[in-house]
Order: C-alpha cells, then sequence, then structure tokens
C-alpha cells in the first residue's frame, strides 16, 4: 500500500472510446515518466512542497483480480469502453 506524500501530480485525459487497456496503461506510463522527469530536480533537491494524501488509500491483491478477470474478454486488447459499460451495468461505477 502506497501510504506517502503526494509530490507532484497530473490528470492524464483519454478518449476511452479509442483506449484498450494496454494503450491507456502506456499513456499513463509515460505521462508518469514525463512527471518525474519534469520535477526530478525539485525532487531530488527536496523543493516540491508535499501533501498527505486524502483518504484510507488502497491496497491489492493479486488474488483480488479473480472477481474482474472475466471482463478482460480480450485481455490487454479489451476497449475501455466495454469496462465503464460493464462497470454501469453492474453498479461497480458507483463503488
Amino acid at each position: 500500500m502506497d501510504t506517502g506524500d503526494v509530490i507532484v501530480q497530473r490528470s492524464v485525459d483519454f478518449d476511452s472510446r479509442a483506449e484498450m487497456l494496454a494503450t491507456s496503461y502506456a499513456r499513463l506510463q509515460s505521462a508518469m515518466l514525463d512527471l518525474f522527469k519534469q520535477n526530478w530536480s525539485g525532487i531530488k533537491a527536496g523543493t516540491i512542497p508535499r501533501r498527505p494524501q486524502t483518504g484510507a488509500g488502497s491496497a491489492h491483491r493479486s488474488r483480488d483480480k479473480e472477481a474482474y478477470v472475466h471482463l478482460l474478454t480480450r485481455g490487454w486488447d479489451t476497449p475501455v469502453s466495454f469496462l465503464e459499460r460493464r462497470a454501469k451495468q453492474t453498479g461497480l461505477d458507483k463503488a
């Protein structure tokens, strides 16, 4: 579980109708790397203000995915829009 302070953060917008799990993951990883590179000198120097995370955080165990793996109809090529629709149908979008 990650309970450390937030150092830098930004939102990443994407069109879920055009994204697959693999492409959305790659975009998020790229954005994370860019954000890290842009702020490395301040992180290293300790000059970037930190703020505590809000909420209790989350923890994910490998066995937790068992309940959802059936939704990955095409593995990493499963469309994000498909998962959004299924979440709305099952009420998971409100969880």
